[in-house]
């Protein structure tokens, strides 16, 4: 059971579809692990070519968006079913 902060919470989410939901879920990942990859080496004073850098970057990338997505459309999944329980337990009462 959700109260009514969180149920229109999540009927807004569910409004703003799942693209926009899949997007905000990756970014902040996305960006942290990059930051923190570029941060990292840095401060531990690697003497990576920038062409080594970019290449490894690159593929972060590529494999964070397609987890990132397959972990944003089961997130989705998820959160729709819940949504749709508690409509119809709305609904019921």
């Amino acid at each position: 059971m959700l109260d009514n902060n969180k149920f229109y919470k999540l009927k807004i989410e569910i409004e703003n579809g799942p693209i926009r939901y899949v997007i905000k879920s990756i970014l902040p990942g996305l960006l942290g692990v990059l930051i923190g990859k570029i941060i990292g080496a840095y401060l531990l004073g690697n003497d990576l070519s920038f062409a080594y850098l970019q290449d490894e970057l690159s593929l972060t990338i590529i494999i964070f968006i397609i987890f990132g997505f397959v972990f944003g459309v089961i997130s989705w999944r998820f959160k729709m079913s819940k949504y749709q329980k508690e409509s119809k337990r709305r609904e019921n009462t």
